[in-house]
């Protein structure tokens, strides 16, 4: 694969990760595990601030390692699918950031054209027939969001 691209790739994912990094360390601590909005349907962590960014980790992540959901486990201490008894710690999310900032790195470096054509069926029935440039476009948004 062309370095100039791949060059381009990590450019826009470095600059999302690092926007939600930035992000993540100027909420104000009465923030971290307050409720950004209420939904009666929903757990009510689902809504707060650092809820918000494991789950962006936590998919970005996921969609990094090739693995499907049910093949797919988090680092240390974090839990697939499964909420923790209290917030995770500003810390705590930080690690699995940088965790998740050198393997997307590492996964950009080694990215060939093969690579990026592959149909991503990994990550489930309703984005089975995507490839790998809309799985990058979402991953972007996802993180973007936050």
């Amino acid at each position: 694969m062309d370095a100039d691209l791949k060059t381009s790739i990590w450019q826009q994912f470095g600059a999302s990760i690092a926007m939600l990094d930035s992000t993540m360390s100027i909420c104000p601590d009465q923030f971290w595990d307050s409720a950004l909005w209420k939904d009666p349907d929903d757990e009510p962590e689902y809504s707060q601030f650092w809820y918000r960014v494991y789950h962006t980790l936590f998919w970005l992540d996921l969609y990094l390692s090739g693995s499907s959901y049910e093949d797919y486990s988090p680092p240390t201490p974090f839990k697939r699918g499964v909420l923790p008894e209290k917030p995770y710690t500003k810390d705590q999310l930080h690690g699995y950031l940088e965790h998740c900032r050198g393997k997307c790195q590492a996964t950009i470096e080694a990215l060939t054209d093969e690579k990026a054509r592959h149909v991503a069926s990994t990550i489930g029935a309703k984005l089975a027939s995507s490839n790998c440039y809309f799985i990058t476009c979402a991953t972007f948004r996802t993180i973007q969001r936050t």
